[in-house]
């Protein structure tokens, strides 16, 4: 049974410590008037994000022998956020790839992963993933296209485990690598191709790789349909100008030679020197020259490229952005963001590029407003994102999108454990009709009426995080208050 207890003048909201509870005046009584007295006891506060903390404090009844009442201060519970364990959820790796990670300490103390997924060979793959595990299953968390490694950012949360966005709860990561080939087996042999034949001429390609053989090899031919005097097949190289790799002489009707892949990606003939790709702005040029030798078609500009063309179609208060760059090799490089105008965050943002294939998510970004992706400038007069050539047409998708006051995560905020006897409740209090949440957060003590019931909460202010009392109640079974979810994404109390 509790005892209904005046507190003193220093146990209000605002006033109390938050490291310290305040005493309680000792009060003399006799055996028949004081046959049982209770004792204030605060439990541990307990840290549950980095912007708000709620720790129920209750004080129970605690029955002491006839005589003095006194306090007992309770020892405060350290911020748990330092004390993930990124080896318990490592993945499994597969041969000649490795699981790396790297520590830092974030703005708000916890710490932050760099988890990184990487080839230890020189392989290359179509995608490389992060995936993560939790209670309601897996889910990515970071990929890249055409790479040999992938890596992302991990945050300890105040249990103890790893999230990242809105993946909460991590209890496994896994590393995936997908059709990984050496770089000699991805040369794109089609980008070389020259921009147009002359007339009553043709250029083939026929693919000559060995049974076996990984590396790529091709035989490139020029065709006319009349014999010439002479026909010279030339190519333009990564070093500038162009190089003679075959002629055939004497009412010839075709010249061909043999380009391979290089362990650099890159075409090469007889090894001597590369044949620039497409993607370097050049290209394998025939030539056709007086009596019949093929003349020079011309090289290719690949900085006259036009993003208008293949712009996408944006929704209501979103906006497509770009900005162009020169490449090492001069060619044009395009920047572009799909991006939203006003303040909501989307569960993902998704750049997709449109070709002859159909369509293929080039870049794409979690819990955010915007994503980018970088564009090359073709010899064909098209651009190109990695293995994702011809683009017709881009698309900017936004997933889920709603106010940063909508997207707060009250579970965050949930204390670790409940003390005994006692539990803690989370309602939606959102009015019908309103975005951003409102909650009430609660604490009972199992239909016990106690001499007072104290919320805490740690809140941030001026950069630095002050644990406060919100919430008090004396002769009372549970403590409620009302949290809002703020403009700027985090848990607030009256605006603090």
């Amino acid at each position: 049974m509790c005892i209904r207890m005046i507190p003193p003048e220093d146990v209000s909201v605002g006033t109390i410590s938050a490291t310290q509870a305040s005493p309680i005046t000792t009060t003399q009584c006799t055996a028949s008037s004081c046959p049982s007295t209770t004792t204030a006891v605060r439990v541990n506060p307990v840290i549950v994000s980095p912007a708000v903390r709620v720790t129920p404090v209750i004080v129970s009844p605690v029955t002491t022998a006839t005589g003095t009442v006194t306090t007992t201060p309770v020892t405060m519970t350290p911020m748990l956020c330092t004390n993930c364990d990124i080896a318990a959820i490592a993945p499994v790796m597969e041969a000649n790839t490795v699981f790396e990670n790297t520590n830092t300490v974030g703005a708000n103390g916890c710490t932050q992963t760099n988890a990184i997924c990487r080839r230890t060979d020189d392989q290359v793959c179509t995608g490389v993933i992060l995936s993560a595990t939790n209670a309601a299953g897996t889910s990515t968390i970071f990929s890249a296209m055409n790479a040999n490694q992938v890596s992302g950012l991990l945050t300890c949360q105040a249990d103890g485990t790893y999230s990242s966005g809105s993946v909460t709860g991590i209890t496994k990561l896994m590393c995936t690598f997908d059709t990984c080939v050496p770089p000699c087996a991805t040369c794109d042999i089609e980008a070389v191709k020259p921009l147009m034949n002359p007339p009553d001429s043709s250029f083939d390609i026929t693919g000559s790789t060995p049974d076996g053989q990984a590396c790529k090899r091709y035989v490139v031919t020029c065709r006319n349909m009349i014999p010439c005097p002479a026909i010279n097949l030339y190519a333009e190289i990564g070093t500038g100008g162009e190089q003679l790799i075959k002629t055939e002489e004497n009412g010839a009707t075709s010249a061909s030679a043999e380009v391979d892949c290089g362990n650099d990606a890159k075409l090469t003939f007889m090894g001597m020197f590369p044949v620039s790709h497409s993607s370097r702005g050049k290209s394998l040029n025939a030539l056709k020259l007086e009596e019949g030798i093929y003349q020079n078609l011309g090289f290719q500009v690949c900085t006259t490229c036009d993003i208008a063309a293949i712009a996408p179609v944006m929704e209501a208060n979103t906006v497509f952005e770009n900005t162009n760059t020169v490449g090492a090799d001069g060619c044009t490089q395009t920047n572009a963001i799909c991006r939203r105008t006003d303040a909501q965050v989307s569960t993902e943002v998704t750049l997709s590029a449109t070709n002859a294939a159909g369509t293929s998510t080039i870049s794409s970004a979690m819990n955010a407003n915007q994503v980018s992706g970088l564009l090359t400038f073709q010899a064909d007069g098209t651009y190109s994102s990695g293995s994702v050539t011809g683009i017709t047409k881009l698309v900017c998708t936004f997933v889920t999108s709603v106010p940063p006051c909508a997207s707060c995560d009250i579970e965050a905020v949930r204390p670790l454990m409940d003390q005994p006897n006692s539990y803690f409740d989370i309602i939606d209090r959102t009015p019908t009709g309103q975005t951003c949440k409102v909650y009430q957060v609660q604490c009972n003590y199992n239909g016990v009426s106690c001499a007072a019931v104290l919320l805490y909460a740690t809140i941030r202010q001026l950069g630095n995080d002050i644990e406060d009392p919100i919430a008090l109640g004396n002769d009372v079974e549970m403590m409620a208050t009302e949290l809002a979810c703020g403009n700027d994404g985090t848990l607030t109390f009256i605006g603090l």
